[in-house]
Protein backbone atom coordinates (compact mmCIF):
# COMPACT_ATOMS: atom_id res chain seq x y z
CA UNK A 1 0.00 0.00 0.00
CA UNK A 2 1.19 3.09 -0.74
CA UNK A 3 0.49 6.89 0.07
CA UNK A 4 1.19 10.01 -1.47
CA UNK A 5 3.11 12.34 0.24
CA UNK A 6 0.53 14.90 -0.56
CA UNK A 7 -1.57 12.82 1.95
CA UNK A 8 -0.21 13.68 4.74
CA UNK A 9 -0.71 16.60 6.64
CA UNK A 10 0.01 18.46 9.71
CA UNK A 11 -2.15 17.53 13.14
CA UNK A 12 -1.19 18.73 16.58
CA UNK A 13 -1.18 16.29 19.70
CA UNK A 14 -1.45 17.64 23.30
CA UNK A 15 0.69 16.02 25.53
CA UNK A 16 1.91 16.07 29.23
CA UNK A 17 3.65 19.26 29.41
CA UNK A 18 7.82 18.74 30.27
CA UNK A 19 7.37 14.97 28.97
CA UNK A 20 6.93 15.76 25.03
CA UNK A 21 10.39 14.11 23.92
CA UNK A 22 9.46 11.45 25.98
CA UNK A 23 6.16 10.73 24.85
CA UNK A 24 7.41 11.25 21.23
CA UNK A 25 9.53 8.72 21.49
CA UNK A 26 6.88 6.27 23.02
CA UNK A 27 4.37 7.24 19.96
CA UNK A 28 7.35 6.69 17.52
CA UNK A 29 7.65 2.85 19.07
CA UNK A 30 3.85 2.30 19.08
CA UNK A 31 3.71 3.55 15.52
CA UNK A 32 6.63 0.92 14.19
CA UNK A 33 5.05 -1.74 16.65
CA UNK A 34 1.65 -1.84 14.86
CA UNK A 35 3.30 -1.26 11.05
CA UNK A 36 1.79 2.20 10.40
CA UNK A 37 5.18 3.62 9.83
CA UNK A 38 4.37 4.03 6.00
CA UNK A 39 1.17 6.51 7.60
CA UNK A 40 3.86 8.71 9.50
CA UNK A 41 6.68 11.22 7.78
CA UNK A 42 7.52 13.52 10.62
CA UNK A 43 7.19 13.63 14.20
CA UNK A 44 8.33 16.90 15.93
CA UNK A 45 8.67 18.60 19.27
CA UNK A 46 9.70 22.30 18.27
CA UNK A 47 12.42 23.39 20.34
CA UNK A 48 15.39 26.19 20.19
CA UNK A 49 18.26 27.22 21.70
CA UNK A 50 19.13 28.62 24.87
CA UNK A 51 21.90 30.73 25.89
CA UNK A 52 21.76 31.22 29.76
CA UNK A 53 24.76 32.58 31.65
CA UNK A 54 24.85 31.57 34.92
CA UNK A 55 28.64 32.14 37.43
CA UNK A 56 29.91 33.82 34.48
CA UNK A 57 29.62 30.93 32.21
CA UNK A 58 27.53 30.49 28.74
CA UNK A 59 25.15 27.32 29.14
CA UNK A 60 23.31 26.15 25.97
CA UNK A 61 19.75 24.75 26.80
CA UNK A 62 17.36 23.41 24.60
CA UNK A 63 13.92 24.89 25.19
CA UNK A 64 10.39 23.68 24.08
CA UNK A 65 9.01 25.97 21.67
CA UNK A 66 5.28 24.99 22.47
CA UNK A 67 5.04 23.28 25.98
CA UNK A 68 2.69 20.77 26.06
CA UNK A 69 2.44 20.20 22.20
CA UNK A 70 4.04 17.44 19.33
CA UNK A 71 3.56 17.67 16.12
CA UNK A 72 2.69 14.94 13.32
CA UNK A 73 2.54 14.62 9.81
CA UNK A 74 0.89 11.87 8.50
CA UNK A 75 -2.40 10.68 6.56
CA UNK A 76 -5.11 9.91 9.57
CA UNK A 77 -6.42 7.00 8.33
CA UNK A 78 -7.48 3.63 9.87
CA UNK A 79 -6.76 3.06 13.49
CA UNK A 80 -3.56 5.74 13.95
CA UNK A 81 -5.49 8.24 15.40
CA UNK A 82 -7.03 5.61 18.09
CA UNK A 83 -3.21 4.04 18.16
CA UNK A 84 -1.99 8.16 18.89
CA UNK A 85 -4.87 8.43 21.82
CA UNK A 86 -3.71 5.56 23.38
CA UNK A 87 0.26 6.03 24.03
CA UNK A 88 0.40 6.89 27.45
CA UNK A 89 0.74 10.63 28.33
CA UNK A 90 -1.27 11.81 25.46
CA UNK A 91 -4.26 14.12 26.52
CA UNK A 92 -5.65 14.57 23.23
CA UNK A 93 -5.41 15.38 19.38
CA UNK A 94 -6.71 18.46 18.30
CA UNK A 95 -9.98 18.08 16.56
CA UNK A 96 -12.59 20.70 14.96
CA UNK A 97 -16.26 20.75 15.87
CA UNK A 98 -17.55 18.14 13.35
CA UNK A 99 -14.91 16.41 14.65
CA UNK A 100 -12.57 15.84 11.86
CA UNK A 101 -8.90 15.86 12.60
CA UNK A 102 -7.96 19.84 12.40
CA UNK A 103 -4.81 20.70 10.22
CA UNK A 104 -2.08 23.55 11.00
CA UNK A 105 -2.01 26.37 8.93
CA UNK A 106 1.31 25.47 6.64
CA UNK A 107 2.42 29.17 6.81
CA UNK A 108 2.72 28.84 10.63
CA UNK A 109 4.13 25.25 10.69
CA UNK A 110 6.95 25.98 8.14
CA UNK A 111 8.18 28.66 9.74
CA UNK A 112 7.98 26.07 13.25
CA UNK A 113 9.79 23.27 11.26
CA UNK A 114 12.74 25.33 9.53
CA UNK A 115 13.57 27.36 12.94
CA UNK A 116 13.70 23.71 14.43
CA UNK A 117 15.78 22.51 11.71
CA UNK A 118 18.32 25.13 11.63
CA UNK A 119 18.46 24.68 15.65
CA UNK A 120 19.49 20.80 14.97
CA UNK A 121 21.63 21.76 12.36
CA UNK A 122 23.60 24.11 14.21
CA UNK A 123 24.18 21.39 17.16
CA UNK A 124 26.03 18.90 15.16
Amino acid sequence: MTTATNDKKWYVVRAVSGQEAKIKEYIKSEISRVGYDHLVEDLLVPTEKVIQIRNGKKISKERTYFPGYIMIKANLSGELPHIIKSVQGVKKMQTSTNHRKRRTEPKKHDATTSKSKQIKGSQD
